[in-house]
C-alpha cells in the first residue's frame, strides 16, 4: 500500500516541475530550432535563410512561440533560452 507521501510524490506537480526545468518543452522542433537561432541573437532574415522558409513564416512561428512560452517578445524569449 502506497503512504500519503509516496502518492503525493507521483501528482502531476512532477510534470510540471519537469516542465518548468525545460520551458522550451512545449514547442515543436521547428519552433525550438527557431527560439534557439532567436537566442543566438540571429534576426528574422537570417533564421528564414538558415532554415530555408520565409521570413513571414519566422514570424508567424514568433508568434506561436511567444505564446505558448508567455513572453511579450525576442529578448524575453532570448533571456528564456538561456536559461534551458
Amino acid at each position: 500500500n502506497a503512504s500519503p507521501e509516496t502518492l503525493a510524490e507521483n501528482t502531476p506537480e512532477s510534470s510540471s516541475a519537469d516542465k518548468q526545468e525545460d520551458p522550451l518543452s512545449a514547442l515543436t522542433p521547428r519552433e525550438h530550432e527557431i527560439a534557439v537561432l532567436v537566442g543566438q541573437g540571429e534576426c528574422n532574415k537570417r533564421i528564414a535563410q538558415c532554415l530555408q522558409i520565409s521570413e513571414q513564416t519566422v514570424k508567424s512561428h514568433l508568434t506561436v512561440i511567444f505564446r505558448k512560452l508567455n513572453v511579450p517578445d525576442r529578448v524575453h524569449l532570448a533571456l528564456r533560452v538561456a536559461q534551458h
